[in-house]
């Protein structure tokens, strides 16, 4: 654990050095909902747990309101800072639990310290929230991962494991984005245990798949409780299920191609935006020269030259899918012991 002061104070230092985070950051619900403020503050706590007509619908017990109230003891970018050491340290920490590898742990807490994920904070201060949202899904994923491991103690870690995934349900709606993963994960994992021989594993994995039931309870609710001032039709956040049932088909392709723009956008996060985001060429010549360079073919879609470079990045982020859930099936196939060595105590 001795590398894990250093790390923080890496993080820190870019936060608030190199991307000068308090000349950004303001107290989101302070500063844009102050009136709205003072009605939440007054209602009883179990109204706390549930979408707050006052802001709008957002729900946000240990998101926007679990920052509030930080913001009101150290204010900002105090709390900014704050959130940032939790999710550094917790990612270390965690990493090392899981992994028993110092350099995996300090790999982990690096990329933590120095991500930009999550710079649209600097733009928006609410982005302050994606900090604890994804401190709890790294608690969430742990308590997933010892309750696989754990023949004994099996209860306790059900439990932590449900208690986790309240809490990560609860800071911010962006969590619905893990549940096609789970779609994904949960059954190749319950298969896995199953070609095994390991019925309890398997069992578990089908468990953990009931995250789908949570989704469809928290949406009902959601949607129950008004979408007008959150989610207009026409609006940024607007819902796929505005498309209405007759368009099944489009909610599908919205669907698949936003997991495949986040999924690239996580495995890309750290290269240069140079690389793999679109052509090299647009880069270098600029899309004015590669469309003079047509020398005036077609002209009325002269335009869909600079859009097939600005658009290249597709076709990296289908080829790196694929490798991807190649490599995922090879790991949890019935003659690997990837996914066992995950789950069964090690040390490396």
């Amino acid at each position: 654990m001795l590398p894990l002061p250093a790390i923080i104070g890496l993080a820190l230092a870019v936060r608030a050095w190199a991307d000068r985070a308090g000349e950004h950051i303001v107290p989101y619900l302070g500063t844009y909902f102050a009136k709205q403020v003072a009605i939440v503050e007054a209602l009883p706590w179990w109204k706390l747990l549930l979408p707050l007509g006052a802001l709008d619908g957002r729900w946000g017990t240990t998101g926007f309101l679990l920052v509030h109230w930080l913001e009101k003891g150290v204010g900002e970018p105090g709390a900014f800072y704050v959130l940032t050491t939790i999710m550094v340290g917790l990612g270390y920490v965690l990493t090392w639990l899981i992994f028993r590898s110092l350099s995996m742990s300090i790999l982990v807490g690096v990329a933590l310290a120095t991500t930009t994920f999550n710079y649209h904070v600097y733009a928006v201060s609410g982005s302050v929230i994606i900090l604890p949202l994804v401190s709890f899904l790294f608690l969430f994923a742990y308590c997933q991962i010892e309750w696989l491991r754990n023949s004994v103690r099996g209860l306790a870690w059900g439990i932590a494991t449900l208690v986790a995934c309240v809490l990560f349900m609860l800071a911010y709606e962006g969590w619905l984005d893990l549940v096609p993963l789970g779609w994904l994960v949960y059954p190749v994992l319950a298969w896995h245990f199953w070609r095994i021989g390991d019925a309890r594993r398997s069992r578990r994995c089908l468990l953990l798949g009931s995250v789908t039931l949570l989704a469809v309870i928290y949406v009902t609710i959601k949607t129950r409780s008004g979408l007008g001032g959150l989610h207009p039709r026409g609006g940024e956040a607007d819902l796929m299920s505005t498309y209405g049932g007759g368009h099944v088909l489009l909610i599908f392709e919205d669907i698949l191609s936003s997991f495949i723009t986040f999924f690239y956008t996580t495995i890309t996060t750290y290269l240069p935006p140079e690389l793999f985001s679109f052509s090299l060429s647009s880069w270098q010549y600029g899309p004015d020269e590669i469309v003079a360079l047509q020398e005036g073919y077609h002209p009325q879609a002269a335009h869909l030259t600079h859009y097939n470079h600005l658009f290249l990045w597709r076709y990296y982020a289908g080829f790196a899918l694929a490798l991807f859930l190649i490599a995922y099936w090879r790991s949890s196939g019935p003659s690997s012991n990837g996914v066992t060595s995950i789950t069964s105590r090690c040390s490396c």
